[in-house]
């Protein structure tokens, strides 16, 4: 799961234990789009290229809930016709 927590921490920040602090990624690892993104104020970017990152899921209840959440809907939808 850990390869999905960028993108959910991009879609909600507050999963992030750093949910203020932009995406530090180098010049050469985003997107031109992405790049216009952070000067247009976006602070949370899906990373465009596999590593290990800092940015990483809260260790708080809202982010507990939010993990559960998905993966009991992934668990009815693997469920679904069986």
């Amino acid at each position: 799961m850990s390869g999905h927590s960028g993108a959910a921490i991009a879609a909600y920040p507050m999963l992030s234990c750093f949910p203020n602090q932009k995406r530090d990624l180098p010049d050469n690892m985003i997107s031109e789009k992405s790049k216009q993104e952070l000067v247009n104020g976006k602070v949370k970017l899906v990373q465009e290229t596999w590593g290990v990152f800092t940015d990483v899921y809260a260790p708080t209840e809202y982010t507990f809930k939010f993990l559960e959440d998905v993966l009991d809907e992934e668990e009815t939808i693997r469920n679904v016709g069986n």
